[in-house]
C-alpha cells in the first residue's frame, strides 16, 4: 500500500516540474516575442515608407551628433583619445571639413564623458583674461548647460557632470551639478583667440589643466574608480548623414541612442519607428525586410532628408537677407524637423544656445567684387529679392 502511494506521489511531481519547466520556457521566449517582426506588424510599403520619413526626421540629430563620439572614440580616428579626457586644441582652417562653419577666433577641445557607470567631475584652472566656455550636450544635440566665463566665472572650480536620474551626494568641493539624460555627453570646449600668434603654447599648457575624473576617484584621488569603464566596443563606421544611406543611418542611430534616455515625450514616435527596426541598442538587420518594403524604406527616408535640407536654408529669422539664428537652438523639445535641420547646419561642432551666441548665417551670390563680406547678403537681397525683410518674431512657427 505505502508503495503504491510512493509512486502515486512521484508521477505528480514528475507533473508539476514539467509543467514549471513549459511555464519557464514560455516566460523566457516572452522578451523576443513582445517586439513584433516587420511581417507579423502588418508592415505594408506605404506604411513603411512614412515611418522611414519621421525616423530619420526624429533621428537626424542623433546620427549627427555621433561623429562627436566617433572622433574622439574611434581606432580609426586621428584625433582619438578615449573617454573622460580632453583632446588637444585644435584651430580649424579652410581646409578642415569636420564641421561647417567653425569660427576663425576661436579655438576648441573636445571630450567624451563616460556616465554609465558613475557621475565625472570637471576640475577648471583658473582661466582669467580670455573668455571660454565648455558646452554639455546629449546624443541628440541639446544642450544641457555650460561651464565657463559667462556661467560660472573664470576661477578655479570642480563640477559635476551626472545622469538625470543619479541619486548620490554631491561633494561639497563641487560648485555646480549638471545633469543630463544621457550616459554619453559631448563636452566642447571653446577658448577666444585674441590674436593667433599670441595663442601660445602657454595657455596650451594652462588649457590641458583642465581634468576629467569619475566621482569615486574625485572623492578619492588615491583610489580605484567605483568601476572601471568598460570600452565602448563595435563603433559604426564614419556615417555622413548628408549623403549616407538609409541602412547606414539606422545602425548609426541604434548604436548611439542607447546612450540616452528619453522622456514621456518622445515615447509614441519611439514605438512607432521601432516598427522598421529603430531601437536603442539594437542590432538592424536590412534583411528582415522584403525587397518592396526596404524600397520604401529608402524613398521615404530620402523624402525625410529633403525636408531636412529645405527647412535647414531657412532656418531661423531673416533680418535685413541673415538668417538669424532661432530662440529654440538647442533646446528642441520634440520639434524634430528643427532639431535636424540645425543638426544639419552645425554639423558635428554643436550650436550654442541663444543666450550664449546669436549667430547669422547668410549665403548667396555676389555680383559686385567689392562688396565687403559683412554687407554681402543685404546686397544681394536688395539686387535680386527684392526689399530686405525685418521680423520681430520668428517666421516659420509651423515647423
Amino acid at each position: 500500500m505505502m508503495n503504491r502511494i510512493f509512486q502515486s506521489l512521484k508521477w505528480v511531481l514528475a507533473l508539476v516540474l514539467g509543467f514549471c519547466c513549459v511555464a519557464r520556457a514560455t516566460a523566457a521566449e516572452a522578451p523576443s516575442k513582445a517586439i513584433s517582426t516587420p511581417a507579423e506588424s502588418g508592415l505594408n510599403p506605404a506604411a513603411a515608407k512614412e515611418l522611414a520619413k519621421e525616423a530619420i526626421i526624429f533621428g537626424f540629430a542623433s546620427a549627427e551628433a555621433y561623429k562627436a563620439v566617433w572622433y574622439g572614440l574611434s581606432p580609426e580616428s586621428a584625433a582619438k583619445t578615449g573617454t573622460n579626457m580632453f583632446g588637444p586644441t585644435k584651430i580649424f582652417t579652410p581646409e578642415d571639413r569636420i564641421a561647417t562653419a567653425p569660427s576663425a577666433d576661436t579655438a576648441y577641445k573636445l571630450a567624451i564623458l563616460d556616465l554609465r557607470s558613475e557621475p565625472v567631475v570637471v576640475s577648471v584652472p583658473e582661466l582669467k583674461g580670455r573668455y571660454y566656455s565648455i558646452m554639455l550636450a546629449d546624443v541628440t544635440g541639446n544642450v544641457h548647460g555650460y561651464i565657463g566665463t559667462r556661467e560660472t566665472g573664470t576661477g578655479k572650480g570642480a563640477y559635476m557632470i551626472a545622469p538625470a536620474d543619479w541619486a548620490g551626494e554631491v561633494p561639497p568641493a563641487v560648485k555646480w551639478i549638471y545633469r543630463v539624460p544621457a550616459t554619453l555627453v559631448v563636452a566642447l570646449a571653446r577658448f577666444e583667440i585674441k590674436d593667433h600668434a599670441a595663442f601660445s603654447k602657454a595657455f596650451e599648457k594652462k588649457t590641458s589643466k583642465i581634468r576629467i575624473a569619475p566621482y569615486s576617484r574625485f572623492l578619492n584621488p588615491k583610489a580605484k574608480a567605483r568601476k572601471a569603464f568598460a570600452a565602448i566596443k563595435d563603433l559604426p563606421h564614419w556615417y555622413d548623414t548628408r549623403i549616407g544611406g538609409a541602412e547606414g543611418f539606422f545602425r548609426t542611430w541604434n548604436f548611439v541612442s542607447q546612450f540616452q534616455s528619453y522622456s514621456r515625450m518622445h515615447k509614441p514616435t519611439l514605438q512607432r519607428v521601432s516598427r522598421i527596426g529603430m531601437v536603442p541598442g539594437r542590432e538592424f538587420r536590412k534583411t528582415v525586410f522584403s525587397a518592396d518594403v526596404w524600397k520604401a524604406i529608402e524613398e521615404g527616408f530620402e523624402e525625410g532628408r529633403a525636408l531636412i535640407k529645405d527647412k535647414a536654408s531657412r532656418f531661423g529669422t531673416p533680418i535685413d537677407g541673415w538668417n538669424w539664428s532661432p530662440r529654440d537652438l538647442s533646446k528642441y523639445g520634440s520639434n524634430y524637423l528643427r532639431q535636424s535641420a540645425g543638426a544639419w547646419n552645425s554639423r558635428m561642432v554643436r550650436a550654442m544656445l541663444p543666450s550664449f551666441a546669436i549667430v547669422p548665417s547668410g549665403a548667396c551670390v555676389a555680383t559686385r567684387p567689392s562688396v565687403i563680406a559683412s554687407r554681402m547678403p543685404a546686397a544681394c537681397v536688395s539686387a535680386r529679392c527684392g526689399r530686405p525683410q525685418r521680423a520681430a518674431e520668428e517666421s516659420d512657427k509651423d515647423a
